[in-house]
């Protein structure tokens, strides 16, 4: 097995972290019931989901054509659902 590279961690650093982040956040949501934390939640959710995409990426050896239009679209989503959490009251 090589050596892990450092871009490689951070990744996996930004998965676990957004994926805490968004359980923190479904938590309060299920507390609360308030739909403003449900967008936030899922916002952390699809950040988990784009921390993990390179190293699926790595593991499959770069099969995942349209990587970089998955990672754009992704970057669209989140957005959308932080600016839809801001929103609601």
């Amino acid at each position: 097995m090589g050596e892990i590279e450092i871009e490689v961690l951070i990744y996996i650093a930004v998965g676990i972290l957004s994926t805490v982040l968004f359980l923190i956040a479904f938590t309060a949501y299920r507390r609360d019931r308030r739909r403003k934390l449900f967008f936030v939640a899922l916002a952390f959710f699809f950040f988990a989901l784009k921390g993990f995409l390179p190293i699926l990426d790595e593991i499959f050896h770069s099969r995942l054509e349209p990587f970089e239009l998955i990672s754009e679209l992704l970057d669209f989503i989140i957005l959308a659902m932080f600016f839809l959490g801001l929103l609601k009251e």
